[in-house]
């Protein structure tokens, strides 16, 4: 399956809002295995986020689409000697059929062609191992590094106690 990408620019930002939070947060927590409804309660991503991402010129939120249809993106990050990923969704209706992987390659191939860095990490929710495994299997290392669930960002209320996340590593 063929998946076009293209930069998010704020026309985009009330599909990216449904895309992420049915993604993350869908109203029935069996709809998929990679969802937080069990851990984090509320949306994942306002209006005022998604805008102030897109419009962040250290920021990159690619968007991919399979027959013109949004279904899946990436929120890349440039710091200064490396790249941060984070906000990889796919759309609940397109999960397990390899998007997941053609996101995070379009993110690593994005970073070295338009960024020229090699590094990237990423934060993970450290009870997630489903999803640390995932990323494993694709190059990236755990760094032993564990930082607090930011509660103040508003991104969800966590739903259990000492939520952290674990940093991930990966070197192109």
């Amino acid at each position: 399956m063929t998946i076009s990408f293209r930069i998010a620019n704020v026309e985009d930002v009330d599909s990216i809002i449904e895309l992420v939070n049915a993604s993350y947060r869908p109203t029935n927590p069996h709809a998929s295995w990679t969802n937080e409804s069990k851990i984090v309660r509320g949306n994942r991503l306002n209006q005022q986020q998604a805008t102030d991402l897109i419009q962040n010129s250290n920021n990159s939120l690619l968007l991919g689409f399979k027959h013109k249809q949004l279904v899946c993106c990436v929120l890349i990050e440039k710091t200064t000697d490396s790249a941060k990923i984070g906000l990889l969704t796919v759309a609940i209706t397109h999960q397990q059929q390899g998007i997941g992987k053609q996101t995070l390659s379009a993110a690593e191939d994005y970073i070295a062609k338009n960024l020229g860095l090699n590094k990237i990490n990423m934060n993970v929710l450290l009870v997630r191992a489903e999803l640390i495994d995932f990323y494993c299997r694709h190059g990236y290392k755990k760094t032993g590094i564990v930082k607090p669930y930011p509660a103040n960002l508003g991104v969800g209320e966590q739903l259990i106690q000492n939520l952290a996340f674990e940093i991930l590593e990966k070197y192109l």
